[in-house]
């Protein structure tokens, strides 16, 4: 669990440091490049920019942290289990299907369209590829992005399914794509053997 803890920390602080230093970034450059007060020593305006950058990254850094312990919550309430691979934002899984690929393929789609506010946006029977987008509860992380790819001989087939958050900032997504994951293999397994 401590290593958990010290992931979050870690994370929330780079995110927090990036987006303070762009934002200073930003500050010296639209200081100098209106011409503010040409008088004004460069020094004034780091020392500025400085100070903002800290203000920035110190709240940003408090948001994320708390962002990062209601993840926690969120995965210990699905009864997740929690260590480093659960708690990275974006997740992926391989599920093995006793069924001929064009069987898992239609059990995919149809376990995709299962899913309580997901859609499927881009399908592809020949490369044996779908993409949706599932929509986040209210109040609980962000919409996420699954892509699945089904192979395998005609004997079996392997489904590979990855999600993650569909705004590629996000710090933590509240479990998001790790219960995506499991909601789709869980529809899939079932769909799979009711084709089959």
């Amino acid at each position: 669990m401590p290593a958990v803890r010290l992931y979050i920390v870690t994370r929330a602080l780079a995110f927090a440091a990036g987006a303070g230093l762009v934002l200073a970034s930003l500050l010296i450059l639209s200081t100098h490049a209106t011409g503010d007060d040409p008088q004004r020593p460069v020094s004034d305006t780091l020392l500025a920019a400085g100070a903002a950058a800290g203000i920035v990254i110190t709240m940003l850094f408090l948001i994320f942290l708390v962002s990062g312990l209601l993840h926690l919550r969120a995965l210990r309430a699905a009864g997740i289990p929690v260590d480093r691979s659960t708690v990275a934002p974006g997740h992926g899984a391989k599920v093995r299907l006793d069924v001929d690929p064009q069987t898992a393929f239609r059990a995919a789609r149809s376990a995709l369209k299962a899913l309580p506010g997901t859609q499927v946006r881009r399908e592809d029977r020949a490369g044996g590829r779908l993409r949706a987008v599932r929509r986040a509860p209210a109040n609980r992380g962000f919409a996420q992005i699954v892509t699945v790819e089904v192979t395998g001989p005609d004997s079996g087939a392997v489904v590979r399914v990855t999600s993650h958050a569909a705004f590629h900032l996000a710090v933590f997504d509240m479990g998001r794509a790790r219960l995506t994951v499991r909601d789709f293999a869980d529809e899939l397994r079932t769909r799979a053997v009711a084709d089959a």
